[in-house]
């Protein structure tokens, strides 16, 4: 492992342990630039900073798992709900993920984000699945080619984001239609499971603003009216 006890950052600073695991203490990166780039990262205490941080696997296939359950030994770049949330509020953006990655990113368990957030795997095989929920209190960004919903995405003054004009959203019955419909480009394909889809007994209301296909899993294939679509 390659450990960094850096605390207070007055430059900008990439570090790169490559395919070991990075090891990373209290980080000040105040105004500046943090780029941090390993195959595995644990974090054991707090990261903070105004400027752009990001995070990265050195491999590209490498797999990223958000809320990973401690002391996983998945072979993956995996932060804990705990890792998650040491990265403090106030960066200008956070980007979790390579720029060339193609591995899966999973969000396993429950977070929060409270800065700006970009989960990029932009090359062709790249997959973002959300399988838990997601508190989204500033901006999300996802960029893959294909974006699996089967947990919602909620917060205050949220927005979301595709960032990948190919993507296509998979939206299960345990995730938002709205969501897939607010991430999906102009011109792209939101793909419906088997409903309902009822948020506190009462049917999704969606609004659609943009050129899409929406298919369902419903009857023949339609989109039953399980699911009211204004």
């Amino acid at each position: 492992a390659f450990r960094s006890s850096t605390t207070d950052v007055g430059v900008n600073v990439t570090v790169n342990a490559g395919t070991a695991t990075l090891s990373s203490f209290q980080l000040r990166g105040n105004s500046n630039n943090l780029t941090l780039i390993a195959d595995d990262i644990d974090f054991n205490s707090t990261v903070s900073g105004t400027g752009n941080l990001v995070v990265q696997p050195f491999t590209n296939s490498q797999a990223i798992v958000l809320g990973a359950p401690f002391g996983s030994t998945l072979n993956a770049l995996k932060l804990t709900q705990f890792e998650v949330n040491q990265l403090q509020a106030g960066f200008n953006s956070i980007v979790i993920g390579s720029p060339t990655g193609s591995g899966a990113i999973t969000v396993a368990n429950t977070v929060t984000f409270n800065s700006p957030v970009t989960l990029r795997s932009p090359n062709a095989s790249g997959s973002i699945t959300i399988s838990a929920p997601i508190t989204n209190n500033s901006t999300l960004s996802l960029d893959a080619p294909t974006l699996a919903l089967n947990a919602p995405i909620t917060g205050n003054g949220s927005q979301l984001r595709s960032l990948n004009a190919l993507s296509v959203i998979n939206v299960a019955n345990s995730g938002s239609i709205q969501n897939g419909v607010d991430l999906a480009p102009d011109g792209g394909t939101v793909n419906i499971a088997v409903g309902p889809y009822n948020v506190f007994g009462v049917p999704n209301q969606v609004v659609i603003n943009k050129n899409l296909t929406v298919q369902g899993a419903g009857t023949s294939g339609g989109i039953t009216n399980s699911t009211v679509i204004d």
